[in-house]
């Protein structure tokens, strides 16, 4: 079984809606957890690979989004 843990390619953003809230991640990896089960016992492992936020930055900054290509590149908001 996997459990996904988190966002793929929105690592970092704010929000207005219902209440204000700001979100950022930390390390720019794309993160799960692979749950198996060994003689009646659950085994949980938690994993994080590299993800390509340099491409998925420069994608975001070709249209023009630059708040949007420096939080997937940073994983962070500018304050």
């Amino acid at each position: 079984m996997f459990l996904g843990s988190g966002s793929l390619g929105c690592p970092a953003y704010d929000d207005d809606l219902t209440v204000y809230h700001h979100m950022q991640t930390g390390p720019p990896n794309v993160s799960y957890a692979v749950i198996e089960k060994s003689r009646g016992d659950r085994i949980v492992t938690f994993r994080a690979i590299p993800n390509y936020v340099a491409q998925a930055s420069a994608y975001a900054l070709g249209y023009g989004l630059r708040d949007w290509a420096r939080a997937l590149a940073t994983v962070w908001l500018e304050e």
